[in-house]
């Protein structure tokens, strides 16, 4: 699901400003569009998720692939992996 590329992609106005850590950094490996910020309705619970721009916006037959990683897992892991958040070793 995550993907950070050094290959240019194309832009849209979606990606181009978020509050999100992830949100146009990190791309899907099936369509390469940009991870977007969404966020679903559990009952009386509202979960924050990154998710496929091009499987939301256009559907599945455009990008098949629906899975959403919810923020503060992907935030935690990415910033763990990060040399400038990990700590000497």
């Amino acid at each position: 699901m995550l993907v950070l590329p050094d290959v240019p992609t194309m832009g849209a106005r979606l990606d181009l400003a978020s509050p999100y850590l992830l949100a146009a950094v990190a791309y899907c490996t099936e369509c390469s569009g940009a991870l977007i910020a969404q966020t679903r309705d559990f009952k009386k619970e509202c979960r924050h998720v990154y998710g496929s721009a091009y499987h939301q916006k256009r559907g599945k037959e455009v990008c098949g692939n629906g899975v959403q990683i919810a923020h503060a897992i992907m935030d935690r892991e990415v910033l763990a992996r990060s040399p400038r958040h990990s700590t000497p070793g």
